[in-house]
């Protein structure tokens, strides 16, 4: 039986759905291309605490409504100056936008995987691709801090890293297979249906034994430093007030390519 209770069927743009022990997260904001915005992450930070609270729910899976996954941030309100939020809820995500939590967590990757949206798949424990799917890193080139403790230390190789994280150029479903990013691809009808053999999988394990090896995991992945940190808020207030930064979200909107004059 599917559901969406606790208040879940009042969220706007994500549909909440339980069956069994797995529940289904579906960024449902399709005409904007699921692009994450103030309302989508409030929404999705309000599904993954129903999730991380519910104690029959063992597994999640990550998806997307219509042509994509996940377009990334919302250029359009960082043109008009409010992609930031307030929200004490948005304290929930993760360095890659989703909860670092011992539940194990399945993404479903369907259409454009780009910006916030590739973090996501990132930060999801199994990833499944359609054959369509695509995938990018689109900071650098949209004139935001680009994701430099993404692959640099202990994702992929550095040649690798800096072809996704600097350049921004999209890839294919396929190239992400082979450099170890994305565990499965499949036809893009199958998608969902290789994502519930995956959740199934993990919903059938000793449920405190898997999360308690998750949670050892996570310790052993490699993060910047608080030094490092510090550095990369002073970076992004930096470039956030840049002319650059307005010009690429102006252009963005405008639909044509950004002038950049290096101020």
């Amino acid at each position: 039986m599917k559901f969406g209770g606790n208040g879940m069927d009042d969220l706007k743009h994500v549909k909440y759905e339980k069956t069994g022990r797995i529940v289904t997260i579906t960024m449902n904001r399709p005409e904007r291309l699921n692009a994450f915005g103030q309302e989508l992450r409030s929404d999705t930070a309000q599904a993954w605490q129903q999730f991380i609270q519910d104690d029959d729910a063992w597994v999640a899976i990550l998806t997307g409504a219509g042509r994509a996954f996940c377009a990334g941030r919302d250029i359009k309100q960082q043109a008009e100056g409010a992609q930031r939020s307030d929200s004490a809820s948005l304290n929930i995500y993760g360095r890659y936008h989703v909860p670092d939590i011992p539940k194990p967590i399945v993404a479903a990757v369907n259409g454009y995987a780009f910006g916030a949206g590739f973090f996501m798949v990132l930060g999801c424990d199994i990833r499944v691709a359609a054959e369509s799917a695509v995938f990018a890193m689109t900071e650098v080139p949209t004139a935001f801090l680009g994701p430099y403790h993404m692959a640099v230390t202990n994702i992929t190789p550095w040649a690798i890293a800096t072809e996704i994280g600097l350049l921004g150029n999209r890839i294919s479903a396929q190239r992400c297979y082979e450099v170890g990013l994305v565990n499965k691809v499949v036809s893009d009808s199958q998608v969902m249906e290789a994502a519930w053999e995956y959740a199934e999988q993990l919903a059938k394990l000793p449920p405190l034994h898997l999360r308690k090896t998750k949670e050892l995991m996570l310790k052993t992945r490699i993060w910047a430093s608080p030094e490092v940190r510090e550095e990369e808020q002073r970076a992004r207030e930096f470039l956030m007030g840049l002319e650059d930064t307005r010009e690429a979200a102006r252009a963005f909107v405008e639909k044509r390519e950004p002038i950049f004059e290096a101020k």
